[in-house]
């Protein structure tokens, strides 16, 4: 869920999840990254862009990892379409990136316009 905290910035809230059980990946995954990403592009006249992301590295094992939340510090200020998405990163032994496109994940989880 991708909300505004008190600040006028985004949060996003990771719900508490067992990656074993709720997250599939490729057989041989050891460990695996969320990645979170915002863009803010100004849409009027005025130039301005931002962006930022935050890697979060997770042990692919039977554990239960607790809700979450991740700020994001980008301007949401009037005139700005903003998008966030997420995307994992599988690692296999020896912390090898698994990369397989089948198994390069990505979606758009919240898009704002003020």
């Amino acid at each position: 869920m991708v909300t505004r905290n008190g600040n006028g910035q985004l949060q996003v809230q990771l719900p508490a999840f067992d990656p074993v059980l709720q997250i599939k990946a490729p057989a041989g995954t050891t460990r695996f990254q969320i990645q979170i990403a915002v863009a803010a592009m100004q849409i009027n006249d005025r130039p301005g862009q931002d962006f930022f992301k935050t890697d979060w590295l997770l042990d692919y094992k039977p554990v239960l990892v607790n809700v979450t939340n991740i700020n994001l510090p980008i301007d949401t200020a009037a005139g700005r379409l903003i998008v966030v998405a997420i995307s994992l990163q599988y690692f296999a032994n020896n912390n090898n990136i698994i990369n397989q496109l089948i198994w390069k994940l990505a979606g758009i989880v919240g898009s704002f316009y003020n």
